[in-house]
């Protein structure tokens, strides 16, 4: 692919396509998938992430997480829940938290 060294600038917002990528340059938001973006980055369709997310902070059903993972409303689990070590405890064990930041053990 050929490259081009200069800055390419649109002064008030770009549109890919009827949604596929809207840019909204007054508002600082961009909408893959979305006409009409709330957020910074407003994704219609699953995405998909490689390498570090530089967020750290991940909210679900929040949009303003507080901690590493924040989660607002019920929760599922379909799988093993580990503690600290690695552990996934046994049947009828419950999770309990130091309250120090240290980890959580069965």
């Amino acid at each position: 692919m050929a490259s081009v060294n200069k800055k390419f600038a649109v002064e008030k917002g770009l549109e890919v396509g009827d949604d596929a990528l809207v840019v909204d340059a007054d508002n600082t938001k961009t909408g893959i998938g979305k006409t009409n973006p709330k957020y910074g980055l407003d994704v219609a369709t699953t995405a998909n992430f490689d390498g570090i997310i530089a967020a750290g902070q991940v909210g679900i059903g929040s949009t303003q997480p507080t901690d590493n993972l924040d989660v607002v409303g019920s929760a599922k689990f379909g799988g093993k829940i580990k503690d600290n070590a690695g552990g996934a405890g046994t049947d009828g064990q419950v999770i309990i938290s130091t309250g120090s930041g240290t980890g959580a053990s069965w």
